[in-house]
């Protein structure tokens, strides 16, 4: 899309230049002249024609959306076939997808020297901090992903990792709720956010799940 807004951007310079000067223009010229108005056209008849494909396209998965979760709001509750967990009696899998979870962690980027001291802000995410012998320490705000599988069943929720990854059964589930593109759990003390493509879904399906 970038590109075609700067080449439309581009045609429009020129055949602004065309206009102001095509009477002093050759027939081949003119001809040349013609040739760049129709791929103006073109073009602009193409970008207008791909954001409303888009915008359709937008609308539909707003639709099917909002169908998902009224069929969830009903009592419909998916079950899948297979599982990547080991099921235990009665458990079944609702959903299942690759997926990560990210924390943020403030790291050493770069070092002048050594010895304590103070840490200062000096931007979001960046850090200054002294040592008490005249020392430089820069930290920085670096987000790491934990990549795994998000599960939901009937039972719990399971984030497969073997650094990161946690199991919730529902008793000990606290709140759920989506922002963005983010599911945000809460078990007790602890949260957790899985990155998902329609989390609101996932959380009226873990709710419906939870009224049962």
């Amino acid at each position: 899309m970038k590109a075609k807004i700067v080449g439309m951007f581009v045609l429009i310079i020129l055949d602004i230049g065309f206009i102001v000067n095509f009477n002093k223009y050759s027939v081949s010229n003119k001809l040349v002249c013609i040739i760049f108005f129709v791929a103006t056209i073109l073009l602009s008849f193409t970008m207008i024609m791909g954001k409303n494909k888009s915008i359709r396209q937008t609308i539909r998965e707003k639709k099917a959306n909002e169908a998902a979760i009224q069929s969830l709001r009903a009592g419909n509750i998916p079950r899948l076939d297979t599982s990547s967990l080991i099921l235990k009696e009665g458990e079944f899998s609702s959903f299942e997808c690759d997926t990560y979870t990210s924390t943020v962690k403030n790291k050493l980027v770069g070092s002048t020297g050594s010895g304590g001291g103070v840490s200062v802000k000096v931007v979001k995410g960046l850090y200054l901090r002294s040592g008490t012998f005249g020392s430089r320490r820069i930290y920085k705000d670096v987000v790491e992903k934990y990549h795994g599988k998000f599960i939901v069943t009937n039972k719990r929720l399971v984030f497969l990792n073997s650094d990161k990854g946690f199991e919730i059964p529902y008793p000990k589930l606290t709140s759920v709720y989506s922002s963005g593109d983010t599911l945000n759990i809460q078990s007790q003390n602890k949260s957790f956010g899985v990155y998902l493509s329609s989390p609101e879904i996932i959380e009226e399906l873990i709710k419906a799940i939870a009224r049962t």
